[in-house]
C-alpha cells in the first residue's frame, strides 16, 4: 500500500494531509489472505479485483493512522481508503 505512505504523490495534497502514517507491507499481505480467503468462499481458485475492493475497509481501516485535523474535522478511515482506491487503476 505504498500509495498510503506516500500519500501526496498519489492522493494530492487535499487529501493527503489527513494521513500521519500509511499502511505497512503487512498490509499488502492481509490484503493478499483476505483476497485469497473471499475467493475461496466465493468458490474460484484465483482472486479478482473485486475481491480486493471488497475487503479495502476492513484490511486498512485500522492501518492506517489519521492527523489531528482528520479526526478534529471528523473524516472517516473509509473516506481516504475510498480515495486510495480511486487513485489506483484497476488492472
Amino acid at each position: 500500500m505504498n500509495v498510503t505512505r506516500d500519500a501526496p504523490h498519489f492522493l494530492g495534497s487535499d487529501i493527503a494531509r489527513y494521513i500521519d502514517y500509511g499502511s505497512s507491507p503487512r498490509g499488502s499481505l492481509a490484503f493478499l489472505e483476505a483476497a485469497k480467503a473471499g475467493a475461496l468462499l466465493a468458490g474460484r481458485d484465483h482472486v479478482l479485483p473485486e475481491d480486493i475492493k471488497a475487503m479495502r475497509h476492513p484490511v486498512l481501516r485500522h492501518r492506517i493512522v489519521l492527523t489531528f485535523e482528520a479526526i478534529a474535522e471528523q473524516v472517516h478511515p473509509e473516506t481516504i481508503i475510498d480515495a486510495v482506491f480511486d487513485a489506483v487503476p484497476t488492472p
